[in-house]
This record gives C-alpha cells, sequence and structure tokens, in this order.
C-alpha cells in the first residue's frame, strides 16, 4: 500500500498544475453522462449527484489536514466535483429551455420579425433561395387566437421564383406551412430534435406566398451589419470566390455550393470555411504588427509611448470586432478568450499558450452552454489546440537548437517545418473527431493544409483585412479581386486533392463510448506528464476501433413508415430508391447503404426474405388487402419477423410485426442479428428514451393555449 501511494503522489507530483487541465474533462463526462441516459435523474439522484460534488470540494479543500494523501485526495475530490458540475449544469441547461411549442399542421399566416436572412443553394442545383429565421411569431388562426409570441425562433424558406425579400429588422407577414423538427432516420442518426432544443428553434417551414413587409424595427443591427457585408462582397464576385470570402469575413455559408463543400470536406480543408483560431490568430498578429510599425514610424511614440501596449489593444479590439462580425460561433469565441488571456500573460511575462489556459476556456465554455460539448466544433477545436499546444512544448527545445545552428535553419528551415508539424498536429488530433461526425477519412489533409494555410496567412487574410477596411468606403473592389486569386488557388488545391486516389475513404458511424474513448486517449496523450501517457495511444486506438467493433443493423426503416433498407446476401436493397436526399446520405454515411431497388417480385406484394440467415415477410403492399386462404400457410411457414408498411397485424398471427403503428409509437427502427441468431429490434425511442426534447407519442409540441379573458 506504501508503494502504491508513493507512486501515486510521485505521478500526481510530477503533473504540477496540469491537474487543472483535467478539470474541463471531468465535467466534459459528466455531461455526457446526463445526455447519455434514458430518462431524466430522478430526485433522489440529483440529490446524490450535488452530494457527491459537495464531498469533492470538501475533500480537495481539506486534503492539506492529509500530507501523506494530500495530492491524490485533491485530485479525487476535484474528480467528483468536476463530474457531479457537469452533470447539474447539463440538467439545469435543458429544463431553463423554452419548451417547443405545438406549430400548426395546416398553412397558416404568420407574422414575426426578420432576425436573419441567409441564402442557401437550391436543392437542384439551380440559383439559391433565401431562407429567413423569424422570432416573435404569431399565427393568425382561430385557434391561436390571443395567443402570446412564440418564445422560440422558426425558420422559413422563400419560394425559389422568389425575386424580392425582407432584409433583418422587418416585420413580415407570409403564409407558411411548417413542420417540427424531425427525428432521427435511424435509432443512433443525428438527433435534431434535441439540436433544436439547444439552438432555441421551435421548427421550420416554405412559404406559399410572399412577404409583405409591414414596418421595420431597429433592432438586430449585428445580423444587418453582416448581411451588408456580404452583400457587397457577392456584389463584387457573385461567384464561389465571393461566397468563400463571405464565409472568412462574415461567417456566411450559405452562398458556398455543396460542391465546393465536399471539395473542401475531402481534402482536409473544411477548417477553412469556418471562422477559428487560424483566422483570429492571423488578424490579430497583422494588425499588432501593422499597429506598432506605423507607431514606430513615429521617435517621440517609439520614445515616450508604450508601442506594443498600443498595439496589443488595437489588435484585440479588432480581433473582437472580427469575431463579432463573423457571427460568434463556438471555435471564434474559444480563439477570442484565449487570445485575451495570452494578451494578458504577454503583458505579466508569463507563457502566451499554455494548456492552462485551453483549460480554462473549456471550464468557461461548459459552464455557460454545457451542450456544447456535443458538438462538433467544439470537440474539433479543442482537440486541435490541446495538440497543438502540447506537440511544441515537446519540441521547444529541439527547435531552438535547430534556429541556432545555421542562418538557414533560423529563416526558413524551422518555419517551413513548423508549418507542416502544425497541419500533422492539428490535423491528427482532428481527423478522429471528423471520422466519428462525417464518416469519412481524408489521407491527403497534410499535404493540402500544408499548401492552403501559408497561403492563407500570406495572401488571402492580409487582403481580407484591407476588404474589411475599405468597405465602408465603397473602395474594395480591386482589394476583393486580390484576395479572390488567392481562394482561387485554395479552390484549385481542394478539387485537386478532393480528387486524389483515395481522397475520401468511407468509415462506418462510432458509438458514443468509442468517440468519448478517443476524446479521453487523446486528453491523456497531450496532458499527462510522463511514460504513461503513451496509454492514451492505446485508448485512442481502441476508440478509432469501435466504429468496427459494434454490430451493424441488417434492416431499417425510415420515421416515415414507408422507406425500408434491407441487407441481404446480394447487399443492400432499398424501396422507394427515389427517397429523400437527407435520409439517402445519413444511411450511406452512418451504415453503408447504397440505394439499389427491390425486386420486381417484392416491390408492392407480398414476398419473403433472408436477412441474417432467418425468413422475414414483407409487405410492400401501401394499404392491408388481406392474404389468400391459399398463400397464408405457405408465407408464413418458418418467418421469425413480419415486416409491413400498413398493417401487418393479420398476415401471421404469431410472428412478431413491425408496421405502421410500431413506427408511429416508437419513431425509426433498426434490426440487427442477436447472439443466439435470432432479430433484435431497436426504435428511435428505446435507443433516446424519455428525454425533454423527445416529443411525446402522438404530440407535435406543447399546445400554445391562451389564458381565458377576464370576466
Amino acid at each position: 500500500m506504501e508503494r502504491w501511494r508513493q507512486w501515486g503522489e510521485t505521478a500526481l507530483a510530477r503533473q504540477g498544475r496540469r491537474l487543472l487541465c483535467w478539470f474541463p474533462l471531468g465535467m466534459a463526462l459528466g455531461i455526457s453522462a446526463y445526455f447519455t441516459r434514458l430518462h431524466e435523474p430522478s430526485g433522489f439522484w440529483c440529490v446524490v449527484v450535488v452530494v457527491l460534488g459537495l464531498c469533492g470540494a470538501l475533500i480537495s479543500i481539506g486534503a492539506s489536514r492529509y500530507p501523506l494523501w494530500g495530492l491524490t485526495m485533491r485530485a479525487g475530490g476535484a474528480a467528483l466535483l468536476s463530474v457531479s458540475m457537469g452533470f447539474v449544469l447539463a440538467m439545469i441547461q435543458a429544463h431553463h429551455q423554452p419548451q417547443m411549442p405545438e406549430l400548426p399542421l395546416y398553412a397558416v399566416w404568420t407574422e414575426g420579425d426578420v432576425a436573419q436572412v441567409s441564402h442557401v443553394p437550391a436543392r437542384d442545383g439551380r440559383g439559391d433561395r433565401v431562407r429567413l429565421v423569424l422570432q416573435r411569431v404569431r399565427f393568425e388562426s382561430p385557434w391561436y387566437e390571443g395567443q402570446p409570441p412564440l418564445q422560440r425562433a422558426v425558420r422559413v424558406t422563400l419560394k425559389q421564383d422568389e425575386t424580392s425579400f425582407p432584409s433583418t429588422g422587418d416585420h413580415v407577414r407570409l403564409r407558411v406551412l411548417f413542420h417540427t423538427p424531425p427525428a432521427p432516420v435511424w435509432p443512433y442518426g443525428r438527433d435534431m430534435q434535441r439540436e433544436d432544443w439547444f439552438s432555441g428553434l421551435a421548427g421550420s417551414g416554405s412559404s406559399l406566398s410572399a412577404p409583405v413587409i409591414l414596418f421595420h424595427s431597429s433592432q438586430y443591427t449585428l445580423n444587418r451589419w453582416r448581411e451588408a457585408v456580404e452583400a457587397r462582397i457577392m456584389a463584387v464576385l457573385p461567384n464561389q470566390n465571393g461566397a468563400m470570402i463571405a464565409a472568412v469575413l462574415a461567417g456566411e455559408t450559405g452562398a458556398v455550393a455543396p460542391q465546393t463543400r465536399q471539395d473542401f470536406a475531402a481534402s482536409g480543408l473544411a477548417h477553412l470555411l469556418a471562422v477559428a483560431g487560424l483566422h483570429l490568430g492571423l488578424v490579430i498578429a497583422l494588425c499588432f504588427a501593422s499597429v506598432r510599425m506605423l507607431l514606430l514610424r513615429s521617435e517621440h511614440a517609439a520614445l515616450f509611448w508604450p508601442c506594443r501596449e498600443i498595439a496589443l489593444g488595437a489588435a484585440l479590439a479588432v480581433g473582437v470586432v472580427y469575431i463579432v462580425l463573423t457571427g460568434c460561433h463556438i471555435p471564434g469565441l474559444r480563439a477570442l478568450a484565449m487570445a485575451f488571456y495570452g494578451a494578458l500573460a504577454f503583458q505579466l511575462g508569463r507563457r502566451i499558450l499554455s494548456l492552462r489556459a485551453l483549460a480554462l476556456v473549456a471550464i468557461g465554455l461548459e459552464t455557460v452552454h454545457p451542450a456544447i460539448v456535443w458538438d462538433v466544433s467544439f470537440q474539433m477545436s479543442m482537440a486541435a489546440v490541446m495538440a497543438l499546444i502540447a506537440g511544441y512544448d515537446e519540441l521547444r527545445e529541439p527547435l531552438a537548437k535547430l534556429r541556432q545552428r545555421s542562418w538557414f535553419w533560423a529563416r526558413c528551415g524551422v518555419p517551413i517545418g513548423m508549418l507542416a508539424l502544425t497541419s500533422i498536429f492539428a490535423g491528427c488530433a482532428t481527423v478522429p473527431v471528423s471520422m466519428a461526425h462525417f464518416g469519412a477519412f481524408q489521407p491527403w489533409f497534410v499535404v493540402a493544409n500544408m499548401v492552403a494555410v501559408p497561403l492563407m496567412a500570406v495572401w488571402i487574410m492580409p487582403w481580407g483585412v484591407v476588404v474589411l477596411l475599405l468597405l465602408p468606403f465603397g473602395w474594395a473592389g480591386p482589394a476583393l479581386h486580390l484576395m479572390g486569386w488567392g481562394v482561387e488557388g485554395v479552390r484549385f488545391l481542394a478539387y485537386v486533392m478532393a480528387h486524389m486516389p483515395g481522397a475520401s475513404v468511407p468509415v462506418p458511424s462510432w458509438p458514443n463510448w468509442g468517440l468519448l474513448l478517443e476524446m479521453v486517449g487523446l486528453s491523456v496523450l497531450c496532458l499527462w506528464r510522463g511514460r504513461a501517457r503513451f496509454l492514451g495511444i492505446f485508448v485512442l486506438a481502441l476508440g478509432v476501433a469501435s466504429a468496427w467493433m459494434v454490430p451493424r443493423p441488417v434492416m431499417l426503416m425510415a420515421p416515415d413508415g414507408q422507406t425500408l433498407a434491407i441487407r441481404t446476401e446480394h447487399g443492400w436493397m432499398m424501396d422507394p430508391p427515389t427517397a429523400n436526399p437527407f435520409l439517402r446520405t445519413t444511411w450511406q454515411h452512418d451504415v453503408g447503404i447504397e440505394a439499389h431497388p427491390f425486386p420486381t417480385t417484392c416491390q408492392h406484394s407480398l414476398c419473403r426474405v433472408m436477412v441474417a440467415g432467418r425468413v422475414v415477410l414483407l409487405d410492400m403492399r401501401p394499404r392491408y388487402e388481406g392474404a389468400t386462404a391459399v398463400g397464408g400457410g405457405v408465407l408464413c411457414a418458418d418467418v421469425a419477423l413480419v415486416v409491413s408498411r400498413s398493417d401487418g397485424q393479420r398476415l401471421c398471427p404469431s410472428v412478431p410485426v413491425l408496421d405502421r403503428d410500431f413506427v408511429y409509437d416508437n419513431g425509426a427502427w433498426a434490426v440487427y442479428r442477436a447472439a443466439h441468431g435470432g432479430l433484435s429490434v431497436v426504435s428511435d425511442r428505446s435507443a433516446r428514451g424519455e428525454r425533454p426534447w423527445v416529443p411525446p407519442v402522438g404530440s407535435n409540441g406543447v399546445p400554445m393555449i391562451p389564458l381565458a379573458r377576464e370576466e
């Protein structure tokens, strides 16, 4: 026991101040524990979690009284406190969201304030469509007479042939056909109901009339500013170069075509379309260098003014404006917080970038918005920065020695090598996260980033700063064209890399515990000091291997109760093969389904198929027509499961049935090969459980019944 105590105390003492870096990981584990539950915690379990957190805080505070076990007690108490704190914060955030209102299921005249206007590519690839985000929405219907405005926003897509559309701040009236947030297209698919629950959306709809502007409001100034910048950029460059510039300078990615997105994703350059630490760091560095150089041109300022502090303050101010202009997205906020921490450390003579700074920023983000832990941008941003800081911490001394060897290494060799190392560190850290969320592996990401990142730093972002400075005066045209040349080069690089052999290798979907192991393994590898950190590689590899360790479904039914996919000995078959694009893409990425039609003998009729060695009876008729007396016994012989798109209860009375009623009550379902050789069914409701964002059976939201009138 004494030997273990000494080993534990020595290992913890070696970590030093890095022990703080584990606190946000504990909070993330607590947040994940809340989201992965199938039921809301009862009052008893809430009290238990709170008591454990308080006990952890008391243990950490009182650890100084026990010097032999001081560090162990302090670390254990902090672990209890962080996990319970994350669990409680996630539960509080989930229950403090506005209730999901019941939207009308018919076309209704709608009034609301336009909070945002964006352009999205049309599904047919011809032109684009305008999408509005409406707030303070009211419905003109007898059923909603006297209702208060919606506490949630709605997203409305205008008709494709609409030529005139409102601007941000307008109060509009239009006729809309709404639909509630869709359920997952398979039991472990993307949960858009949970995303909308925490994002403040009530649903979306399609307009059936032209919007009529009733009056204009002075609200939403920032959104109007952002849209004006995008409009000026697109007026000069009405192509994909302008769309990418608008994404980098204004945070508006709606005009980026799907093919451009695919090329950037397949080449590992998708991070260039999202404003993050790379863009903010370049903007702050350029502004700092420019302001300081201008100040040093004056002898009086150089001798008597604090030029460095003035330049740093100006650069941070420009950074704040840039992040606000681009929409205050998660990676940008994380980078801005670290920039302020780095500026303070710079003034105090401390290390500008450290893992403790990243830990403090992560704690702040997880405290304010716990659901952010499940956001892909948060995971990729934290993984990339953590790998960069930890990697350069280990290579600081070797790189310093290389700089001292000769002029070549100091001016050329080390800077070029650092560009390659940056791509390797950030890419290797984010590739597993990208594989888990997007179902693809991009092996050419290092080569693409080694060319694209220097081009962004040397040409694109400097001209981007010039564009932002000249836009208010209307003189940004030449600078936009020069910036567009660099963007054209990045787009060409993305296209070439996306069409290289093996540019995007499909990867099966990951379970939640696999992604958790990947993040824990990366944290151990980057945060732990000592040889034990190499255990993180094993944990990381186990998380990556989880994609091939979990069973795969052999049969899927979409939430519409009509689209069915079956895996036979000849591969996957889907009926109808013309399913909606989102469903096809999701099934293809997550499960690897290719849309092959059913045999003609199974279309719109009864047929028997072999699935996982068992006989399944398919009823593909649009409605129940009954089984013939002659064929009923033959059809039901040795059948293990009946699948019907209508009412299949009377086909084979003694056989389990999956029909439209089952889909109505339980959502999409998946059939797996059971361990005993049979078939097991998992429904969407059994996979997600009873949570605040999962609507009850037959419910479309909380009815917005107004209060009774005063007599």
